[in-house]
């Protein structure tokens, strides 16, 4: 499954839930949690979250409510007179559209192709067709441009039919920078030439380069080739530093848990760090193996769920590396419709939940809202509100209701987990303990 198809099917999962009168109450208490806060820019930002949160579930009386609560009432939020309105479900290639983009004009080809290919942003909207942009290329004057274009094919792309139009291109209008792309590993191994890639990756100085080519060779499933290449890189360490962490961490490096995920697994990549296990380099960088997030970020991307979860569970010192691989696993379920696994996996990370402490990371303070939110959008709504009324009192528990609420929406292509991302963090303990202190047990 590619990352459109997954955002796809988030799109499916989450589109137009059906009218729930249930998480009113839960609605109407997250709003009066974050009004015990004083006022200020803290209390604004996590009404701002816990208002998104309402209207984009289905309840934009209350999350208007929240907004207008704001000490500018909101405006910037919600501009005044906006009438309530069921939540938008935005589909993914209308997020950001521009028309003058749509079509390549027959004149000023090179401006339309620097401002619509070379500086546009194609996350959420995705690269246009390959062919439309070939054909742009082959118009193209502006030598500076017509070589980001090419790159962009060869980057971006990389298919065969592209690199051989590049190729073409190239023996029509020579250019050293399109000749060095050609000549790299990858390229010469998207071509099928797979010996002549082996030899210009073992021959290149570059550890960026042999990594690129070691990823491409992993997403193919050709694992002999990738080590290959592996057994070449004892004096090519990485910039940031020539230990297991700089090798195989989340940073740099080899860089292999960005070639899947939980949804969209590449086997090889397991397979890939079995054999590597076995070197002398691997045993000179990683003495003592991977380390325990290492090792379960890199299960993950093989779509070795169970070793993950086992791992994880083993790292008792670290409770929110279990909980970040549940969040993880249980979305995918969900998307898989498999909403009994992600309950039971989701109600297992919630017990171990730790209190929430004053120096808490901040990427652990939102992964109390989404496991919130998973268990409610897994169907334990129930279990949802207490974990949500276990949160401080103040602006966690504030948003962690509205998080429950959120929930029962479902998931969307365009979620993010319900967090307080513009809250500086020094301010949450100012937030939540001294509330804490003078507040009765939860409700």
């Amino acid at each position: 499954m590619t990352w459109r198809a997954a955002l796809a099917a988030l799109a499916l999962l989450g589109a137009a839930p059906a009218p729930d009168t249930a998480p009113d109450e839960q609605a109407e208490a997250a709003v009066a949690e974050a009004l015990t806060l004083p006022p200020g820019y803290p209390r604004d930002a996590v009404l701002r979250a816990i208002s998104r949160n309402l209207r984009w579930s289905g309840h934009p009386d209350v999350g208007i409510r929240a907004a207008r609560a704001m000490t500018d009432g909101g405006k910037d939020e919600i501009p005044p007179g906006t009438v309530p309105a069921p939540p938008r479900y935005v589909p993914l290639r209308t997020a950001f559209p521009d028309a003058r983009c749509d079509t390549a004009p027959d004149a000023a080809i090179d401006d339309w192709a620097r401002a619509c290919l070379l500086k546009r942003d194609f996350h959420w909207i995705g690269l246009p067709d390959a062919a439309l942009v070939r054909g742009v290329a082959s118009r193209l004057r502006d030598a500076g441009v017509r070589r980001g274009v090419l790159a962009m094919l060869v980057n971006g792309y990389g298919g065969a039919d592209d690199l051989r139009f590049v190729a073409a291109e190239q023996a029509r209008r020579p250019d050293p920078a399109v000749a060095a792309l050609l000549a790299t590993p990858q390229a010469r191994y998207r071509l099928g030439e797979r010996a002549a890639a082996l030899t210009a990756a073992r021959a290149t100085r570059t550890f960026d380069d042999k990594a690129a080519a070691i990823r491409l060779m992993l997403a193919a499933g050709d694992v002999d080739a990738a080590m290959a290449v592996f057994d070449t890189m004892a004096d090519t360490p990485p910039r940031l530093s020539d230990d297991c962490f700089g090798w195989f961490g989340p940073i740099g490096g080899l860089a292999l848990g960005g070639l899947g995920n939980v949804g969209n697994p590449v086997p090889a990549v397991g397979t890939f760090i079995d054999r590597a296990s076995a070197t002398p380099l691997f045993r000179r960088l990683c003495p003592n193996g991977l380390d325990a997030e290492t090792h379960v970020a890199l299960s993950l991307t093989a779509g070795r769920t169970a070793d993950a979860l086992d791992r994880a569970r083993r790292e008792r010192a670290s409770p929110f590396l279990l909980i970040d691989t549940v969040l993880q696993v249980a979305r995918q379920r969900l998307m898989v419709a498999d909403p009994a696994t992600a309950r039971r996996l989701l109600g297992e990370a919630a017990a171990i939940l730790p209190p929430y402490r004053t120096d808490e990371r901040s990427g652990d303070i939102n992964r109390r809202f989404e496991l919130t939110r998973l268990l409610a959008a897994a169907g334990d709504a129930d279990a949802a509100d207490t974990l949500a009324r276990r949160q401080p009192a103040g602006a966690l528990r504030a948003v962690a209701l509205s998080a429950a609420v959120a929930g029962r929406a479902g998931l969307r292509f365009d979620d993010q987990a319900p967090m307080l991302e513009t809250i500086d963090p020094a301010w949450l303990p100012q937030l939540t303990t001294a509330l804490t202190s003078s507040t009765a047990a939860p409700r």
